[in-house]
């Protein structure tokens, strides 16, 4: 069992239909693997939980299509403040790893600082993800801060999903 939330930007910047594309791929594949469950929330400005961890999931991708694209400066740090109060609020000791997938463009510097929220993530145990959706890694923010990007194209979409339940099966980052 998997829980696994979804954090995605939602702006100007970001590839809305890549971003779609991969929740829709992801969700199909996570939906195999019994019991995990899956959450959305959304970020620009702010960050809204848009669905809880829940093992139905089949309008996760129609409520993000759904929402207009928002203003501001993208923030995934209160994105992923967010996602990792959902996963802690909602554990019920089950999940065998808990994961965040951050989508987002990196285009912008956010205001709020990335990597604060990347250590939250990392001490609460909680597996982190990070998918570009623009065509280069962002130059604001240091390898050591970010870690591993992976970047989000058309033609990557498969091969980021499965890399991204390969290690949550396996149990490796």
């Amino acid at each position: 069992m998997y829980d696994v939330v979804l954090c995605v930007e939602k702006s100007r910047y970001v590839r809305q239909d890549i971003a779609s594309m991969f929740m829709r791929q992801f969700a199909s594949r996570l939906s195999e693997k019994a019991f995990s469950r899956l959450g959305l929330v959304v970020y620009c400005r702010y960050a809204v939980p848009l669905m809880d961890l829940s093992y139905n999931y089949s309008r996760l991708i129609e409520s993000y299509e759904t929402i207009p694209s928002l203003r501001g400066i993208p923030e995934p740090a209160l994105g992923l403040y967010e996602a990792a109060e959902m996963i802690m609020d909602m554990d019920d000791g089950l999940a065998e790893e808990r994961a965040i997938v951050l989508i987002g463009s990196f285009d912008v510097k956010p205001r709020k600082p990335l990597p604060d929220a990347i250590g939250f993530v990392r001490a609460a145990g909680i597996r982190l993800y990070m998918l570009s959706t623009s065509p280069r890694k962002p130059g604001w923010l240091s390898k050591e801060a970010l870690g591993d990007i992976m970047i989000l194209r058309q033609s990557s979409v498969d091969k980021c999903v499965r890399t991204i339940i390969g290690s949550l099966t396996r149990g490796k980052t």
